[in-house]
């Protein structure tokens, strides 16, 4: 299965990259997860979003998106393989949130939290709720 993490704006401290790469780092071999960074302006979005894989499922980011607990993103993960999706993709938007273009394409939308939260820790969020969601569908210990 391969996950991309998009965010729309650039990641601007390596710590965030670092965390990223500590759960890719965990992931490997069961999970191929990678990240793109785009420019943050919308028109970058929008050429992104009009050259997705047929199959992808894109799954955006937003604060008025469904609410879910990690149980329920393992769901939304597993259903996505169950039904033969081969891509899967999470979308972060810009700072001033997601542009209407990812929202109209988006198969579901997800709220993190209610709260509102910097890009990059709705990244670190988005990220880990990944590793957890793949530990919740294959009973590793690590969700416990």
């Amino acid at each position: 299965m391969k996950i991309t993490v998009v965010t729309c704006a650039k990641l601007k401290d390596s710590h965030t990259v670092d965390q990223f790469n500590k759960y890719a780092s965990r992931l490997k071999g069961h999970v191929d997860l990678q990240f793109i960074e785009l420019s943050g302006k919308e028109s970058a979005v929008d050429k992104y979003i009009r050259n997705l894989p047929p199959r992808a499922q894109l799954i955006a980011m937003d604060e008025r998106g469904r609410t879910v607990d990690s149980y329920e993103f393992a769901k939304i993960m597993g259903d996505n393989q169950y039904h033969g999706g081969a891509n899967q993709i999470f979308l972060i938007g810009m700072p001033e949130g997601l542009p209407q273009v990812a929202r109209t394409r988006a198969d579901m939308l997800v709220s993190l939290s209610p709260l509102t939260m910097p890009y990059q820790l709705a990244f670190n969020v988005l990220v880990e709720q990944i590793y957890r969601g793949h530990t919740i569908l294959t009973g590793h210990p690590y969700n416990k």
